[in-house]
């Protein structure tokens, strides 16, 4: 009787044990996956150059974030940025500028450019996450200036509703918001 119950025991131990043992698989996303599409033909007089993106600091982290209550930030531990936004998010930004224009831009990973393109963007995001009420924000400013040096500043602030459960779900309408951000930039131009 007591083998049995110390049998039982054992494997029951053995089972809460091999539990604890597994943690979430770790998830990586995207931002830029079209950045690899090719642009159309671009307007070789026509330039601008994305000269500066700076993040709100809790954006400098890895994790995937979604805002609650208005003023909580919950970090994501499984589902990550598998390429830092500091890096991903001028990318993205620089391929839909480009899309939205049909013309030269760069990034500013190519300050030399900068001064010679007709227009020059600085971009501030401030909020860049899934909320708790089923939503994606994008919000932050940005400065158009021009070639005279004089600066125009204008505030976005974005957001599109998620119709689907999943992190997955809320990278690509993120992602979605970018590519809005670019058409509305690209429209102060005019």
């Amino acid at each position: 009787m007591k083998m049995a119950k110390l049998t039982t025991l054992i494997a029951a131990l053995a089972i809460l044990s091999a539990c604890a043992g597994k943690s979430p698989e770790t998830r990586l996303y995207t931002l830029d996956y079209r950045a690899t599409e090719p642009l159309p033909e671009l307007d070789g007089d026509r330039s601008i150059a994305l000269v500066r993106l700076e993040l709100a600091e809790y954006l400098e982290q890895p994790g995937l974030t979604m805002l609650e209550r208005q003023n909580q930030i919950r970090i994501a531990t499984f589902h990550v940025w598998g390429e830092g936004l500091r890096t991903a998010l001028p990318r993205a930004l620089t391929y839909d500028l480009a899309k939205a224009c049909e013309c030269t831009v760069s990034d500013p990973s190519m300050s030399g450019f900068a001064a010679l393109a007709n227009n020059r963007f600085e971009v501030r995001v401030d909020r860049f996450s899934a909320t708790d009420t089923s939503q994606v924000v994008l919000s932050g400013r940005y400065w158009v200036i021009g070639k005279q040096g004089d600066r125009v500043e204008r505030y976005f602030n974005l957001s599109s509703d998620l119709d689907q459960d999943g992190y997955e779900h809320a990278v690509s309408k993120m992602r979605e918001l970018v590519s809005l951000l670019a058409e509305r930039m690209v429209a102060d131009l005019s």
